[in-house]
């Protein structure tokens, strides 16, 4: 047993100027690989380059998600402003139409006053007195008889 301990690096068929990742690969003194036995429990350690890689895409999916909510809201803003534009538009032409039709009845029942008062009068014409209308119609007789006799002078 003392004799395996001192024996020589060389005779035991490990190659000292080799790197530490080639020894344990190097067969042994009884012809087997050493194996190296890894925990499960330590976590491997990640090279940076991996990591930044891991950053970068973790960032470029915050950014696309905070991109996708900022649109997200803006559609919202624009849908409401819409919304707002249009029940605007609504009111405006239900006034508009209100005034249109007071409009429209204010001016029939201007018509249906200004009707009534020339049946008013329609109506008084035919009860005139004999002799206001014989008058009326005198005076007339008599202006377009000095009419044509003296012209349009008058």
């Amino acid at each position: 047993m003392a004799g395996l301990l001192t024996a020589s690096p060389r005779r035991a068929g490990v190659n000292l100027s080799a790197k530490p990742d080639d020894r344990r690969n190097a067969v042994s003194c009884h012809g087997s690989p050493v194996h190296v036995v890894v925990s499960l429990n330590i976590p491997a350690k990640q090279d940076p380059q991996s990591s930044k890689t891991d950053d970068r895409q973790r960032l470029a999916k915050e950014r696309r998600e905070e991109r996708e909510r900022s649109l997200a809201v803006r559609e919202q803003q624009i849908l409401q402003k819409e919304e707002r534009a249009r029940q605007l538009y609504e009111k405006q032409m239900e006034e508009r139409w209100r005034k249109l039709e007071e409009q429209r009845q204010r001016e029939e029942q201007r018509r249906a006053a200004v009707e009534e008062k020339r049946r008013q009068k329609l109506e008084e014409e035919k009860f005139i007195p004999l002799q206001q209308l014989h008058y009326r119609m005198g005076l007339q007789f008599f202006k377009n008889i000095y009419l044509r006799m003296f012209g349009a002078s008058l």
